[in-house]
């Protein structure tokens, strides 16, 4: 029997569209339970799929500092967390945790009945004027909103 060789997981090599970036960094919120060096590890390895070194000059930082701040080890500043998100194509985008219930009236948009109960949500805008919302309901369950 041959011996077993091994390689090392990359992530940045899995994420090759914006969809996939969104998705695991969706996942790694959900599993992050408040650790920011972790959503800053998430955000590192996104920017080294996309190039490290453009999102280093898109967010204004040095690809050292940007390395260094994304690693996982340490938790960035939020200024930093900011810059890295903008350079990278996201934006942030908040909504209360606890959303109050009430009926949706009959013949509502689409995206206010899916939104409803979100408790939180990312939203992408690309240069193509084309946005879209992935959000987790408080059932559980996700939506992608185009709008």
């Amino acid at each position: 029997m041959g011996k077993t060789v091994t390689t090392r997981y990359n992530v940045a090599e899995r994420l090759r569209n914006p969809e996939e970036m969104v998705a695991y960094l969706e996942a790694c919120l959900d599993d992050a339970d408040g650790d920011a060096a972790f959503i800053a590890k998430a955000l590192g390895d996104i920017a080294r799929a996309k190039g490290m070194s453009q999102v280093a000059r898109d967010a204004g930082l040095s690809r050292e500092s940007l390395y260094k701040a994304l690693s996982g080890e340490r938790s960035p500043g939020f200024d930093t967390i900011l810059k890295v998100v903008a350079a990278l194509g996201l934006k942030l985008h908040a909504e209360p945790a606890h959303v109050a219930s009430y009926p949706v009236r009959q013949g509502a948009p689409a995206d206010v009945r899916t939104a409803r109960g979100c408790t939180w949500a990312l939203v992408i805008r690309r240069p193509c004027s084309i946005t879209r919302t992935f959000c987790r309901c408080a059932a559980g369950t996700r939506a992608s909103i185009a709008l």
